[in-house]
């Protein structure tokens, strides 16, 4: 396991006039990320794991390449330095003594290594449960409508405001690597972010509505609502996804 954002986005963040949505998501789901490198050779264990995760009904699973080992010989080509940020938040927030690859992240609470199934297992078992805020996703004409409900369902009813986060993912990408030390493999990654775009705040004392350009060439949108208690990379407390594979 190697051991060694908050960059934000620009937001995308209007209301849009109520029509007949095409697609809706608002099932329950569990938030994984996984922070994972194509320089790191511990790491594709993590990515296989990762693509099962995505398979299951009751995850919306997102990879985040970070860049901090392109410095071995190989630029990780789908790292992003906002998503190096977003660990090191998370390497606050989690109270972690370092940042590493591979971790997962799950539901904003706990922070594991990626390979490890039982450890993996156990925490989502632990972040299992009814969403506190309802998030919907839907498909209205050429946009992407994100509804977040103005009350807290459950859980801490202390909340006071919260991060709306969309990450926009292609469900595949296969890179084979040339240097470095996955030289000379082939390694797929799974629902990998390709944009992490916050979309604006929440509270609980209003309905938020925001909505965004449908995305060409991506296969879904993940919507997040996290709690802003530390390094803005709390809890999260909603989720929805929306998948557009196959929509033309």
């Amino acid at each position: 396991m190697r051991s060694v954002l908050l960059a934000l986005s620009v937001a995308v963040s209007a209301i849009v006039p109520t029509a007949q949505a095409d697609e809706t998501s608002n099932a329950p789901l569990i938030f994984v990320e996984l922070f994972t490198s194509q320089g790191c050779s511990s790491c594709p264990p993590a990515d296989a794991v990762l693509g099962e995760l995505a398979e299951r009904d009751d995850i919306a699973a997102v990879t985040l390449n970070v860049d901090y080992w392109d410095y071995l010989g190989w630029p990780d080509r789908l790292a992003k330095s906002e998503y190096t940020a977003r660990q090191r938040a998370y390497q606050t927030s989690l109270g972690g003594w370092t940042i590493y690859t591979p971790q997962l992240v799950v539901q904003g609470r706990s922070g594991v290594v990626g390979s490890d199934r039982r450890r993996v297992e156990t925490a989502l078992k632990e972040n299992a449960g009814p969403a506190q805020v309802e998030v919907t996703l839907s498909r209205i004409g050429d946009e992407i409508v994100v509804d977040v409900a103005p009350t807290a369902l459950g859980g801490d009813a202390a909340v006071a405001s919260a991060t709306v986060w969309a990450f926009v993912y292609k469900d595949q990408i296969t890179q084979p690597i040339g240097a470095g030390e996955n030289d000379g493999r082939t390694i797929t990654y799974h629902n990998v972010a390709r944009e992490m775009t916050v979309l604006g705040e929440w509270t609980p004392t209003s309905e938020r509505r925001f909505a965004l350009t449908t995305p060409t060439d991506r296969d879904g949108v993940i919507v997040i609502v996290q709690e802003d208690r530390v390094s803005d990379v709390g809890p999260v407390i909603g989720v929805g996804k929306l998948t557009l594979s196959g929509d033309g």
